[in-house]
């Protein structure tokens, strides 16, 4: 009787440690669960500020040039932020091959200084790939040109004072210093008439070479292609070329 009673407070104490043990665990394990509902929780909060329409990657080989963009944006009522409430960064980084080593041009700073949002939809480079030239795409896209040999970067004004840039931006295969372009100020066409334009780096000088008379197109995706003596601009619809005499 006496060896019942010792056996029967031993199982009554094991079981008091198993019911702790037990209740220890499910004390740990919820609160496991609920940093994991946290971390998702504050990771879907933060990938709900990224914006949707800036793709996070640009890729551009040709032209004797290899380049690409990496760009994670975050916004809020339709601005640019440098970060998201949780601490991660907005970043526009332009990376290319020079010389057998990848460099990098850091773009962040113009995108937020003019609350370019939507980021970098186009690239190009000129034909031996001194310059690389990225646009960012905004109600008035402005690019970005970067000399390879510095690394060093500017916008390509038309009229800074109006925050009107150069646009659709294409080398001329024959001169790394010349390019044609559109004004941003004429993607719907001041008075129906848009012009397109060639553009000097040396000289910094600027000549039209003619103008297209088409009230209703929009030149916002607009390409231009240089074919010998003859320039072309392609509008997306594929319905409208337009072509233009070097002279």
């Amino acid at each position: 009787m006496k060896k019942f009673f010792v056996f029967l407070v031993v199982f009554v104490l094991f079981l008091a440690g198993c019911n702790n043990n037990l209740s220890d665990y499910e004390k740990n394990n919820s609160s496991g669960s609920e940093t994991v509902s946290k971390i998702k929780s504050e990771e879907e909060q933060a990938a709900s500020h990224i914006n949707p329409s800036a793709p996070q990657f640009i890729f551009y080989n040709g032209n004797s040039t290899t380049a690409w963009v990496n760009q994670f944006i975050f916004t809020s009522n339709g601005e640019i932020k440098e970060q998201s409430p949780y601490g991660d960064k907005t970043y526009i980084k332009l990376k290319y091959l020079k010389d057998g080593i990848i460099k990098t041009a850091d773009l962040t700073e113009y995108a937020l200084q003019y609350n370019l949002f939507d980021g970098v939809e186009y690239i190009t480079a000129s034909s031996e790939g001194k310059y690389i030239v990225v646009q960012f795409s905004s109600d008035l896209p402005i690019s970005i040109i970067v000399d390879t040999d510095t690394n060093n970067s500017k916008i390509l004004w038309y009229n800074e004072a109006k925050h009107e840039s150069m646009m659709s931006i294409s080398f001329n295969p024959n001169n790394e210093d010349e390019f044609a372009f559109l004004p941003s100020a004429d993607i719907k066409g001041p008075d129906g008439a848009h012009t397109l334009k060639i553009y000097n780096l040396n000289n910094n000088l600027t000549k039209t070479i003619g103008e297209i008379k088409e009230e209703k197109i929009s030149m916002s995706k607009a390409l231009i292609k240089w074919d010998g003596d003859k320039i072309f601009v392609m509008i997306p619809d594929g319905k409208h070329v337009f072509s233009f005499i070097v002279k």
